[in-house]
């Protein structure tokens, strides 16, 4: 059987307090995709409608800022 495979980064904002370990579960648990999470990291914001993150503009920036030792 033929498979396609993607290396998927993701931004997901957990409005509901699920946790980190929550989310991934949720993910991987879908019946239709198979992921497998490799790896994670959490970084705790003060959300408002005006965070970065909720602009197409800066969220980018916003992101890469949050994780920029993650990067290096």
């Amino acid at each position: 059987m033929k498979a396609n495979v993607y290396k998927i980064e993701l931004m997901v904002i957990d409005f509901e307090q699920m946790g980190e370990a929550a989310v991934c579960q949720v993910l991987e648990q879908n019946k239709y995709l198979s992921p497998s999470v490799v790896a994670s990291a959490e970084r705790a914001v003060e959300w408002d409608d005006d965070h970065p993150l909720n602009n197409g503009k800066t969220w980018r920036a916003a992101f890469d800022e949050l994780f920029k030792e993650q990067a290096e």
